[in-house]
């Protein structure tokens, strides 16, 4: 390789690295502490030949600091999975959504505990509010079959519909209401 075919290259790598590092800057809420936290972190990368910062640099300090490790973070985890209920008027999808960073979480941790989905679909099921008490029995009827089986998917868009028809059911009855209560 000649001097020029080291220099280009030296440079594309200088120029993925700035790259990268604008991305995680702008990956950054500052208006949040931990936000404000990690963008002095990676601020604090500069130096050398990377007057913008080393990207590899800055994205180990910021695993060091806010990935979970060790049994403490994976038993907070674990708890807090197990403790996550969908609440009344909580979208569904959301909180579908929340179970399963909790299980890429937990199971990004190098250790022998990992959550599978068939867990994530138990959760689901056994912690619906009230609402949603027939399609959580259909639910469990489904999960007995074992030629269509069911995925956290699936789940997923029946609950969306539900949700999408109990938001329309209560804006017609705050329409009805308000109807009466200015007497047309």
């Amino acid at each position: 390789m000649s001097e020029d075919d080291d220099e280009t290259e030296k440079l594309k790598i200088q120029k993925l690295n700035r790259q990268a590092m604008d991305q995680l800057l702008l990956c950054m809420d500052t208006t949040k502490t931990t936000g404000k936290i990690a963008f002095r972190i990676i601020k604090g990368c500069k130096g050398g030949e990377y007057k913008h910062g080393l990207a590899s640099l800055a994205w180990s300090r910021l695993k060091t600091k806010f990935e979970p490790r060790g049994s403490t973070s994976l038993l907070k985890l674990k708890r807090e999975f197990n403790q996550l209920r969908m609440k009344k008027d909580e979208d569904p999808e959301e909180w579908i959504t929340k179970l399963e960073e909790i299980q890429e979480r937990i199971n990004d941790m190098e250790t022998k505990i990992t959550i599978s989905d068939d867990e994530v679909i138990s959760q689901i099921i056994t912690n619906l509010p009230k609402e949603y008490k027939l399609e959580q029995k259909f639910l469990e009827k489904q999960l007995d079959d074992e030629e269509d089986l069911l995925t956290i998917e699936e789940i997923r868009d029946e609950k969306r519909l539900k949700y999408i028809k109990l938001k329309l059911k209560m804006r017609m009855k705050n329409q009805a209401i308000t109807r009466k209560m200015t007497g047309q």
